[in-house]
């Protein structure tokens, strides 16, 4: 599972997936270079994020990307066919959709 942060957000998430699913692997990307995306427009932020997440899956085998960034969320909403195997983690996280995702991984 994949977690593509902005920053120091990312923490937080993989923390409390790791919490629900210790048995599943996880890999935080926080993007530093880029932060914070709210300067950056739109069109730039949905390329880089979808490169970052196209990146994930085929370099770890990420399964499912989390988006624990609201920016990124905001700049990607519109491909639905990226975001059918991402989640968008908001400020705070919804465990509900999270535990609901690692049951359909197992």
């Amino acid at each position: 599972m994949g977690i593509l942060a902005e920053g120091w957000e990312g923490l937080r998430v993989a923390d409390e997936l790791q919490r629900l699913m210790p048995r599943e692997d996880i890999v935080l990307l926080a993007d530093h270079a880029y932060a914070p995306y709210a300067r950056r427009p739109g069109a730039v932020v949905c390329d880089r994020v979808t490169h970052m997440v196209e990146a994930l899956r085929r370099e770890y085998g990420c399964k499912l990307v989390v988006l624990a960034s609201l920016q990124a969320t905001f700049a990607v909403q519109k491909d639905l066919g990226f975001l059918k195997t991402t989640i968008a983690a908001r400020r705070y996280v919804d465990l509900s959709v999270i535990e609901e995702a690692g049951r359909r991984l197992r």
